[in-house]
C-alpha cells in the first residue's frame, strides 16, 4: 500500500483515479492547491506518512501567489518538486484531460521537466495501475541506493 497524492483542480476528474487506486489498496489524498501539495510532499500526510507517488493534472489551475500563466500550470509544481533534493526520486505521473495536437509537445515538456509517466484521458486502467506499481518499485529501489 502506498500514499498517493492527486493534484487536480476539478474533483470529479480525480474521482476515477482515486477509486481505482483505493480499490488497489492505496491511500489517496487529493488537493487542488499547489501549496497544499507541497505541504503534503515536504511535511507528510496527516497520519505521519510520506507521499510515495504524485498524480498531477498538467492543466490544473495551481494556486501560486504569483499566478502562473496557463501554459505553465502543472509545470510549476513539477519544477518545484524536482528542484528539491528531498523529493528527487518522487515518481510523478502527469496527465491531461484535453486531447489535441499539442499533447505530444506537452508530454515531451513533462518528461524533460522530470516527469516519469504521462497519460491522456481516457486512461487505460490496467496500464495506469501497472505504471503505478512500476514507479513505486523504482522509487523504493532508488531510495535504497
Amino acid at each position: 500500500m502506498a500514499n498517493i497524492l492527486i493534484v487536480e483542480d476539478e474533483k470529479n476528474r480525480s474521482d476515477p483515479f482515486e477509486n481505482l487506486l483505493k480499490a488497489n489498496r492505496h491511500r489517496v489524498y487529493w488537493t487542488d492547491a499547489s501549496s497544499v501539495a507541497l505541504g503534503f510532499l515536504k511535511l507528510g500526510t496527516p497520519d505521519g506518512g510520506t507521499i510515495d507517488l504524485l498524480v498531477l493534472d498538467l492543466w490544473v489551475i495551481l494556486r501560486f501567489p504569483d499566478g502562473p500563466s496557463l501554459e505553465e500550470e502543472g509545470f510549476h509544481l513539477l519544477s518545484a518538486i524536482r528542484e528539491d533534493q528531498s523529493l528527487a526520486t518522487l515518481p510523478v505521473i502527469g496527465w491531461t484531460f484535453f486531447l489535441d495536437d499539442q499533447d505530444h509537445q506537452l508530454e515531451a515538456m513533462f518528461q524533460e521537466g522530470g516527469g516519469n509517466a504521462f497519460f491522456r484521458h481516457p486512461i487505460d486502467h490496467d496500464e495506469f495501475l501497472r505504471t503505478v506499481a512500476e514507479l513505486l518499485a523504482w522509487a523504493k529501489q532508488e531510495e535504497q541506493e
